[in-house]
């Protein structure tokens, strides 16, 4: 499941940087286990105040190495942002419904848990749904040959939308270790740290971040 995740939600212009990030980390704040609130206790549409997201509406979805950002529903993504230079960049349009990816249409819905204390009320939550199947085929199409096909409501017509990605392969099954796709994520995740002037600038995410990146290099 953690390969997959990973695929799935970056923090700032990593979607821009990086294919992947490996590291999972996810702006939603509470959100009920089997629905999905219609505007994410206003968070959908308020930007914060200061870095790079103070240019997106809200704290929103990234949709991995597409460079979209989306709101969720329990069986489709609603592009609200995308980044330039992406992509998704001439490909997506903002109020695209994403309904499907690679031929196969969300089936499952969205089930989502924020507590260690639900857990174990409700053992079943998890990933499950859009957010994984949009994962698999990330970790698909990038390890074939990099063509991710979306099924897209635009217009009231249903349309398919291919979003080109980097054919870096697949994880390992020693993942993340003996992993070349490993290997080049961490290293891009690196290069991508020293040159960001907000992440070193910046004091909480910047010695997170730091520290992980440190970790991946093997060093100290």
């Amino acid at each position: 499941m953690l390969k997959i995740i990973n695929h799935l939600v970056s923090i700032n212009e990593f979607c821009l940087c990086l294919p992947t990030f490996n590291c999972f980390f996810l702006i939603l704040g509470s959100v009920n286990l089997l629905a999905i609130e219609k505007n994410n206790r206003d968070r959908w549409e308020t930007p914060t105040n200061t870095g790079p997201d103070k240019d997106v509406p809200g704290y929103l979805i990234n949709l991995g190495p597409t460079g979209a950002r989306a709101t969720l529903q329990s069986l489709s993504f609603t592009v609200k942002y995308i980044f330039p230079r992406s992509p998704a960049k001439g490909n997506l349009k903002l109020n695209d419904v994403i309904t499907g990816i690679n031929g196969k249409p969300f089936k499952v819905k969205h089930q989502f848990g924020d507590h260690s204390k639900r857990k174990r009320e409700f053992p079943k939550i998890g990933y499950e749904g859009p957010m994984m199947d949009f994962g698999n085929a990330i970790e698909d199409s990038e390890g074939d040959d990099g063509q991710l096909t979306l099924t897209v409501q635009r217009a009231e017509k249903e349309i398919e939308v291919v979003v080109p990605l980097k054919r870096i392969g697949r994880f390992s099954e020693t993942f993340p270790y003996n992993c070349e796709k490993s290997e080049y994520l961490a290293k891009a995740a690196v290069k991508y740290i020293s040159d960001s002037d907000f992440l070193n600038n910046e004091a909480c995410h910047a010695k997170c971040m730091s520290g992980l990146a440190l970790l991946a290099a093997g060093k100290k």
